[in-house]
């Protein structure tokens, strides 16, 4: 069997105003990634809108104003694939664009590939489908403010129709997470043992703000995203530095302003009773979800050990595990049983 020795180097390339510019510089893989984070603490009134936010951005923008022109410049791009969406990362809630393409290398004489879809990427970002005639005054970079200082962004709104689309599909979301049986008794489980804690959260937000909010309020949650969340960016490939910092200039055209600082502190809770809740739903499989807190942060000496111990117990290839073996295959007590570790 031939050896195969992968260089891999990971390594922070640039830094300033909020934004981060990491590199995973690897000859592994045979495309090329560019992955935008915004960062924000996971609360109620924000919630629903940082989910709805990326859904409405990826309709359109300002060169593509609709998906389908996306889709067909994507093709164009060698067949690149591009999603942007939300997670929930412990108590924070991160707004995450991608876009993925062949290496350079693997074309007929393309030579600017990556630097095309990083700008398709920043143009996504930075330039959305709006209401007609107000597309010039509302882009969140620094030329735009200079030839309109007496912008008011109230004047400014995202295209009624596509926030309205996508209020539905984000309720259909919402209310068909409940279909996902297991799943829902783990968020359930979440929901109740963090319950006024921010990890109690779903990371989609909740039905009832969706009525609240509107294509002008969304815009300006839009330039405040923009302005003052946290920023990192991950180049993964075969790309040199250079062109990734030339790429990566662009970003200096945002209009930052007091970037927030996102409270990354621990806090240890301490449990003095179990807590027993328990939901009558009409299924032929009951679920069981026991939560456990370890008091155990990521950058704990331990967390590395509690990590192992998952994957024995029942994480991994949960088949082969503690949990598996016992419960499922020795005992019958159950069809399927695995652990995992929240962080």
């Amino acid at each position: 069997m031939q050896n195969i020795t992968v260089d891999e180097q990971i390594y922070k390339l640039a830094s300033g105003n909020g934004i981060n510019l990491y590199r995973i510089k690897t000859d592994k893989f045979k495309t090329n990634t560019i992955q935008v984070f915004f960062h924000d603490e996971l609360c109620r009134e924000r919630a629903t809108k940082n989910a709805l936010l990326p859904a409405v951005m990826r309709r359109g923008c300002g060169m593509l104003p609709t998906f389908k022109d996306i889709a067909l410049y994507l093709e164009e791009l060698y067949g690149a694939s591009f999603d942007c969406g939300v997670v929930k990362k412990g108590e924070r809630q991160i707004i995450h664009f991608y876009i993925d393409h062949i290496s350079d290398k693997y074309t007929d004489g393309e030579k600017e590939l990556f630097e095309k879809c990083f700008n398709l990427l920043f143009e996504i970002i930075t330039n959305p489908v709006i209401e007609e005639g107000e597309q010039a005054l509302c882009s969140p970079t620094k030329t735009a403010s200079l030839n309109n200082s007496a912008l008011d962004k109230a004047q400014c709104a995202f295209k009624k129709e596509y926030v309205e689309q996508e209020k539905v599909n984000l309720k259909n979301l919402i209310e068909s997470r409940i279909n996902d049986k297991v799943q829902y008794a783990v968020e359930r489980c979440f929901e109740e043992m963090c319950s006024g804690e921010p990890f109690s959260i779903y990371e989609y937000g909740n039905v009832e703000d969706l009525d609240g909010i509107n294509e002008r309020n969304l815009f300006e949650h839009y330039i405040s995203v923009i302005e003052t969340s946290p920023i990192d960016i991950f180049v993964t490939g075969e790309i040199e530095d250079d062109r990734v910092l030339k790429a990566f200039e662009r970003f200096n055209e945002l209009n930052r302003k007091s970037v927030k600082k996102i409270n990354s502190s621990f806090s240890k809770v301490e449990v003095d009773k179990v807590k027993d809740v328990e939901e009558k739903l009409e299924v032929n499989q009951g679920k069981l979800c026991l939560g456990f807190r370890t008091n155990i942060p990521p950058d704990d000496n331990r967390y590395y050990a509690l990590v192992v111990y998952n994957s024995l117990l029942g994480g991994g290839g949960f088949m082969n595990s503690k949990l598996f073996k016992n419960v499922r295959e020795r005992e019958s007590l159950a069809y399927y049983i695995f652990s995992r570790v929240e962080k």
